[in-house]
């Protein structure tokens, strides 16, 4: 069950927060992450052998929002569809979605993102540092 649960996070993290795979990389602490946050929901696992890796998954990734890189994604999706097409293809997506968060990274600062909450002018705001670094 705990590789099930390592291949759960790590494709988890992979897809939905690659900004902080990026770091855990750079710090040669992916696994002792990984180990941790498995640690962390053995109770569960002795306790309740019953619960579905669903829950196990809500368990281990209950911190890991990652919204700023969720954001950029859609928004890049949405508004820059023919180039996020492109990337996508060539498997450059999430290394230039990485790159346009940190970009970002200065009105992220400056204007908070609330879960739920629309902001037309951070949406604005971000759109426009995009197409500035596909200038690049």
């Amino acid at each position: 069950m705990r590789e099930e649960l390592q291949g759960l996070l790590l494709g988890y993290i992979r897809e939905q927060n690659p900004v902080l795979l990026k770091q855990l990389q750079e710090d040669d602490s992916l696994h002792a992450f990984v180990m941790d946050k498995i640690a962390e929901v053995e109770s569960v696992l002795i306790s309740k052998p019953d619960t579905t890796e669903v829950e196990y998954l809500k368990l281990l990734t209950s911190d890991l929002d990652p919204v700023r890189y969720r954001f950029v994604r859609d928004l890049f999706e949405t508004e820059f569809t023919d180039m996020c097409d492109l990337m996508r293809s060539a498997g450059t997506l999430p290394y230039e979605l990485l790159d346009m968060v940190a970009a970002c990274h200065h009105l992220f600062e400056e204007m908070p993102l609330v879960d739920g909450m629309d902001n037309p002018e951070l949406d604005h705001a971000v759109a426009c540092v995009i197409a500035e670094y596909l200038q690049l």
